[in-house]
């Protein structure tokens, strides 16, 4: 395996490593704080109903055409 690939691995592992870790600590203090919680999953689902709001609905209206000769 050449430098460049295991030094590629090693920083993925690190980032990975950081990234979770931080989750998995706020995660761990949310749960910890009901009013924090509260919040948390308040502000959670007013982002997503903004989301749903832009969001653009295609609306999709099917016609059943006859042939001009009635088949």
């Amino acid at each position: 395996m050449k430098y460049k690939t295991m030094y590629a691995m090693h920083e993925t592992r690190m980032w990975v490593k950081e990234i979770l870790g931080a989750g998995l600590l706020a995660t761990m203090i949310v749960a910890s704080n009901p009013e924090l919680s509260a919040k948390v999953r308040d502000k959670w689902e007013s982002v997503k109903n903004k989301l749903r709001k832009k969001s653009k609905k295609i609306k999709i209206a099917v016609v059943d055409v006859e042939k001009e000769d009635g088949t």
